[in-house]
């Protein structure tokens, strides 16, 4: 290479040296005491009051020493040199207590010591704080046990590894041997128990780690699924700290803390603590009971069903109630879902729709579960009573009856059996609906004055009444009408009602309309009341006694007594 060549080469890194260089941002660090370490940006620098270089922009600049508070400024470094900064550390802790032993580190340098962690806060000296134990005293003194340690500067690892501490015995770290380590005794084993934490002078040091501690609860230890419990821990002398639950760990507050768990199984809870001294761990469990209690009733064990014709007189409810502890997800059978807690009416209905009695028992069923996989099963047995039956139907009389010297005939076995009927049906009606009421209503053909039809027609309605007292029913719950012959039903209409009558043709006693048309107004008509339940105009040709009931002509005594 020629001179002038070497000549411009040399220039131009002057030239770069001297930009990158006005292009970096010095700034002075005061620190006390003189062994407090400084760290830019949580990477350690250096021990002792300093210049710290570093690129323009904002930075933290932290000064640490074990036994003294840490401190930590914020800094908007502009290129070239910045304004002092000063820390005072203020001293922080009791004298520690043992059991210890020693750690001697040889071949440090003056790097920093850092036990149990890699942030600032774990950092208990420098290298050349903890040499040389021959002439004078510098040395690291731990909680026994197994510390991981590690020596590093500006962002480069010395060594990093576990360094085993013995009980009253000196453990020698060798760096330069490759982190080998041997125990030796330690003749200032027998000083006093309690040491300051921090203590220099010009040619010693001594540094006491304190050891950690914590408490951990769990409050209830034993809680029903879904119900919390309140786990609290505290620490002293640590930096960081975790808690698991089972697997699954998360960072929490080292010095003291507290959270709320419901856990969906028993679960132990795991409270780590670290700091330079060691670990402290203690573990907690709740026990998680997932057992759900839960209650089914019915407010009314017994309720009734009243159907008569297309119409429900009488579909009674019932309240059902329950309550569930512990319970995420409830159904109720044949409801559906429903709330953990509650109440709901329901009204039976028969499955059987067949006419006669109705006697059935209806279970409902209160299915319980949570996310803890308890689940409970409770029924409640709703017994459903009652009746169905075909439409009411009039009540037909023979001609002529009841007259006046026999006023108890007329009501022919057929009829009787059908008030038989409606006495049943209203006594069930009554029991539900108290203010229910009979209506009665006496008709007769219009042959005869209307005088006398009309006393012929108030004789047919209390003949009904009469009977349907006999069979229960109170007096003051019928109440009758009577027309004689004022209200009859035209031929046309009979013929209609005829024609829609179910029994067979052939059965019907007679083809003359005449007869059939006065057949049909010789009745008593029934209505219940409030359901205004009325009765069908249906002739019951397929009677026993249809042919007295049917005959035009007035039927002897005999004929009639025959057929009461």
């Amino acid at each position: 290479m020629s001179y002038k060549r070497m000549t411009l080469a040399l220039l131009l890194v002057v030239v770069f040296g001297v930009a990158a260089f006005a292009q970096e941002a010095r700034v002075k660090v005061k620190v006390h005491p003189p062994e407090a370490y400084v760290f830019l940006d949580g990477t350690p620098i250096g021990n002792n009051t300093r210049d710290v270089f570093m690129t323009p922009g904002k930075h933290t600049i932290g000064v640490y020493n074990y036994g003294y508070a840490p401190q930590v400024q914020e800094i908007d470094a502009k290129p070239g040199k910045n304004p002092e900064m000063s820390f005072s550390l203020v001293p922080k802790g009791e004298a520690v207590k043992g059991p210890f032993g020693a750690l001697q580190i040889e071949g440090g340098g003056r790097n920093a010591v850092l036990v149990n962690g890699k942030t600032p806060d774990y950092f208990v000296g420098h290298g050349d704080e903890f040499n040389n134990h021959i002439f004078w005293s510098q040395q690291l003194i731990l909680p026994p046990g197994t510390h991981q340690v590690t020596v590093t500067w500006r962002g480069t690892e010395l060594f990093s590894g576990p360094v085993t501490i013995e009980p009253n015995m000196r453990t020698i770290l060798w760096l330069h041997k490759g982190g080998k380590t041997e125990m030796q005794p330690w003749p200032d084993a027998g000083k006093p128990i309690a040491r300051p934490r921090f203590d220099a002078g010009a040619a010693s040091a001594q540094v006491v780690v304190a050891p950690p501690s914590g408490q951990f609860t769990a409050t209830p230890g034993q809680i029903f699924c879904n119900d919390p419990a309140k786990l609290a821990w505290s620490s002293l002398e640590t930096v960081d700290a975790t808690m698991t639950a089972d697997a699954a760990a998360k960072p929490v507050p080292a010095a003291q803390g507290d959270e709320t768990v419901s856990p969906r199984k028993t679960t132990t809870y795991n409270f780590a603590a670290v700091g330079p001294g060691g670990w402290v761990k203690q573990s907690q469990t709740v026990a998680v009971d997932p057992t759900i209690q839960s209650s089914l009733t019915s407010a009314k064990p017994e309720v009734t069903y009243l159907k008569v014709g297309e119409q429900v007189l009488v579909n009674e409810k019932t309240e059902l109630n329950w309550t569930t502890a512990h319970a995420d997800a409830v159904t109720l059978q044949p409801v559906g879902n429903v709330n953990v807690n509650g109440n709901t009416e329901v009204a039976p209905v028969p499955e059987k729709m067949q006419i006669g009695k109705v006697d059935e028992t209806k279970t409902y069923t209160l299915a319980s579960t949570n996310v803890c996989g308890g689940s409970d099963s409770k029924t409640a047995n709703v017994h459903l009573g009652g009746l169905i039956e075909t439409n009411l139907v009039s009540i037909f009389f023979p001609t002529g009856y009841p007259d006046r010297r026999h006023p108890d005939l007329g009501l022919v076995a057929s009829q009787q059996k059908e008030l038989e009927r409606v006495a049943e049906i209203f006594r069930i009606y009554l029991q539900h609906t108290p203010e229910a009421k009979l209506m009665i209503a006496g008709y007769t053909d219009p042959r005869d004055t209307t005088k006398a039809n009309l006393k012929l027609s108030e004789r047919r309605a209390n003949r009904v009444k009469d009977y349907l007292v006999a069979q229960g029913i109170a007096a003051d719950k019928i109440e009758i009408q009577f027309f004689g012959k004022s209200k009859p039903l035209d031929k046309t209409m009979v013929a209609e009602l005829d024609a829609q009558h179910p029994a067979l043709p052939e059965a019907k006693l007679s083809s003359n309309p005449r007869t059939r048309w006065l057949a049909y107004n010789r009745r008593v008509d029934i209505v219940m009341q409030p359901a205004d339940l009325q009765s069908l105009r249906l002739y019951p040709h397929e009677a026993i006694d249809a042919k007295v009931l049917w005959q035009a002509p007035w039927p002897s005594l005999k004929e009639v007594q025959q057929v009461r």
